[in-house]
């Protein structure tokens, strides 16, 4: 068996700390490298889907996502015809998704 002494990851955007984190949870010590000195003031704000909510909790950062998040329950707007449908529910609030 082939014994790993040392994980890198590349990039401390969203997709290198969630691979850090998730090799953390298997055990291993991963070193995150990063060209920025400092975290950039675009892309401060994402958007997650079920897949990634989902993802993010078998991590173990759901309270940590709850505490920081919003959920928007419909993306499509309060004017698609799509609003209210079982794939986009209505947030119950008049004019709004």
């Amino acid at each position: 068996m082939v014994t790993v002494s040392r994980i890198l990851v590349v990039g401390a955007g969203i997709a290198g700390l969630a691979t850090a984190v998730a090799l953390r949870c298997r055990g291993f010590t991963p070193e995150i490298v990063e060209a920025r000195a400092a975290p950039p003031a675009e892309g401060a704000a994402i958007t997650l889907h079920g897949n990634g909510v989902r993802a993010l909790r078998a991590l173990g950062v759901g309270p940590a996502l709850d505490a920081a998040g919003a959920v928007v329950p419909c993306s499509a707007g309060p004017t698609s015809p799509r609003c209210g449908t079982a794939s986009h529910p209505a947030s119950g609030s008049p004019g709004t998704c």
